[in-house]
């Protein structure tokens, strides 16, 4: 049995855009070459997870994680280009907080897991893009983007991230080989299909804001 199959993923979301502008602390204050924003066809690379170790188990044994994902996806106040205020959110994976397991060694493991990896960053994008179509169809709508109302929209938008994630894991890991393959190309086929949908609102900006 491949080491992957013994580990189960765990995705650990820091959420800066909890609260609307103005709200950007974090835990840590990760330097700007360790943040990489989603951009279409750019995959995560075994690289791109460099924590020396596992930031925050939650309750899990290391021993037992193959990986983790951090992401925050931070929103903020900006001029739009006719000079109206609106908002910004961007879709950022922490490399400096993100971590895989030494253990997994093998090329197909490590595979395995970065595409397990991928979807984690791939929901987040998926939250990002759903935010910023409500953001856009108030503004068609003429309503203030600032208000209660959409600011309590935005928040139960993003806190649909982390359950998002446990439902994918809770789905694909600690299953029979096959089993495991089926769900996670299940899982695939399904957010790449919801991420068409909502292609209008894609990230393509190569530089993150903080």
């Amino acid at each position: 049995m491949s080491l992957c199959r013994l580990y189960t993923s765990f995705c650990y979301v820091l959420l800066t855009s909890a609260t609307l502008v103005g709200a950007h602390a974090q835990p840590q204050s990760p330097s700007t070459h360790s943040r990489l924003c989603w951009q279409e066809g750019i995959r995560l690379k075994w690289e791109d997870f460099q924590a020396p170790q596992h930031p925050s188990a939650d309750g899990h044994d290391p021993a037992k994680l193959s990986a983790l994902t951090a992401v925050v996806m931070p929103l903020t106040e900006i001029t739009d280009s006719n000079g109206a205020p609106t908002y910004r959110l961007d879709c950022v994976f922490l490399r400096d907080l993100s971590w895989v397991n030494s253990q997994v060694k093998s090329a197909e493991d490590r595979a395995s897991t970065l595409a397990h990896e991928q979807i984690h960053f791939d929901l987040a994008e998926l939250i990002v893009r759903k935010v910023r179509r409500r953001i856009a169809d108030g503004i068609r709508a003429g309503e203030d983007i600032f208000s209660s109302e959409v600011n309590a929209d935005i928040q139960c938008l993003l806190t649909e991230y982390n359950p998002l994630n446990d439902l994918y894991d809770d789905d694909v890991n600690f299953r029979a080989p096959a089993v495991e393959a089926a769900a996670q190309r299940r899982w695939t086929l399904q957010v790449a299909s919801e991420l068409r949908a909502l292609s209008p609102y894609r990230s393509t900006a190569a530089t993150c804001l903080d």
